[in-house]
């Protein structure tokens, strides 16, 4: 076999060559560790620092964290302080290393802010100033807000993947937003946005590019209410839309007051993920081509579920329930209506109102009539996880039989 230079390899090949380790279980642990790579390559053997320093794309990816909590520091409140301080300074000096060495290739960053300190205001400032390069630009905020900067998120010819998120609703996202440039974007992920903000993004926003759209809804203003259905109706807009993630805040949202109309038409839709509604949402949606369906939602008005699989009758092979509660009947019909599914998820309780028992759920997958179908034939997967609730205080010894009569079970 010849020798193989260096130079000669495709670029995604020497990035995966130069900045591979082994996994870890917890690889959030080790946020750095694959970067001290790099940066030791290009501080020791002298042909291998040509090379990384010779070839803007190896800088072109990074994962960055700054403004550590204190408790990961040891000593008094002083020292802490003095060390976090230094920490940060030189996580900025990284920083501005790596934009310097990457040249004018394209950007794919990934940045947490842990904190509202000076170090953490300037990176996020100097990243700002490339957006013209981003590719896939990932910015968390997981403490204390810190706004935006002024420039806000306009100029980003190169963009693909933009995603903006909060801890919580604390972090508003007010900015400046044009996307009328970025005829690149495929996967958008925006953490609060209300619906203010919702329609200046789609003032810009190449809807047909859209494969991947992740909303965490916020309440207008001060009040604690999304108003308006624009949220909702804006989104047949994106007919080439793949997977749709939406999250509401228990009592942020109420569909029914803010639209009656006809249901959303997605119909190139793969993947759904509805978290914190109520069952009503899902009468807002049509979704031919769904696969995989994932639902965990507030209520016990299951018939929502049911005329959302009728209305639809997607080829689901995936899906997921985590309701308060379902009962046994209604159940069953939806379940009727899924004989596709190849993997089936349940966390719930199943009971019966008219006596609040338990339901045993396997009577469901058995079949007593061998004139009956097989009610999910194609079931490879089974996940199953239900809670008996108690209605009165049990001693400790009452409290474990419980347990061991309404066990958790998966299969």
């Amino acid at each position: 076999m010849g020798s193989l230079k260096f130079d000669s390899l495709p670029e995604d090949v020497l990035i995966q060559i130069l900045l591979y380790k082994p996994k870890f279980e917890w690889p959030e642990k080790e946020w750095n560790s694959e970067w001290r790579t790099l940066l030791s390559i290009s501080h020791t053997n002298r042909a291998l620092r040509r090379l990384v320093l010779s070839t803007p794309c190896l800088w072109s990816t990074l994962t960055i964290e700054i403004g550590l909590l204190m408790y990961y520091v040891k000593g008094d409140k002083d020292s802490r302080e003095r060390a976090m301080r230094a920490r940060n300074e030189g996580v900025l000096i990284l920083f501005r290393l790596w934009i310097e060495r990457s040249g004018e290739v394209p950007l794919n960053y990934k940045i947490d802010i842990c904190g509202n300190t000076p170090a953490a205001n300037d990176l996020i400032n100097l990243f700002f100033e490339q957006k013209y390069r981003w590719r896939s630009a990932k910015v968390s905020f997981s403490r204390r807000p810190l706004r935006i900067p002024s420039s806000g998120l306009k100029n980003m010819p190169c963009l693909q993947n933009l995603s903006i998120t909060g801890l919580n609703a604390d972090f508003q996202l007010e900015t400046d937003i044009d996307l009328s440039e970025s005829t690149q974007l495929r996967n958008l992920c925006l953490k609060w946005v209300n619906s203010s903000l919702w329609r200046t993004v789609m003032d810009t926003i190449h809807t047909q590019q859209l494969t991947e759209l992740q909303l965490v809804l916020a309440p207008d203003g001060h009040t604690r209410d999304i108003s308006g259905p624009y949220i909702l109706t804006s989104l047949s807009s994106f007919t080439n839309l793949k997977r749709l993630y939406i999250d509401s805040r228990p009592g942020y949202f109420n569909s029914h007051e803010v639209w009656n109309g006809p249901p959303v038409l997605l119909p190139n839709l793969r993947v759904l993920i509805l978290y914190e509604f109520r069952e009503e949402i899902l009468e807002h949606f049509n979704t031919p081509s769904l696969v995989s369906l994932f639902l965990h939602i507030k209520g016990d008005e299951e018939h929502h579920i049911l005329n959302f699989i009728r209305r639809s009758s997607p080829p689901l092979e995936t899906m997921h329930i985590s309701v308060y509660r379902l009962e046994g009947d209604d159940f069953l019909r939806i379940l009727e209506e899924v004989p596709t599914v190849k993997t089936l998820s349940l966390r719930h309780t199943l009971s019966d109102r008219r006596n609040n028992k338990l339901h045993d759920f396997w009577s469901f997958l058995s079949i007593n009539d061998s004139s009956m179908d097989v009610l999910l034939p194609e079931l490879t997967e089974l996940y199953f996880h239900t809670v008996q609730f108690l209605r009165n205080i049990l001693k400790a010894f009452d409290f474990m039989e419980s347990l061991k009569t309404f066990p958790t079970e998966t299969v």
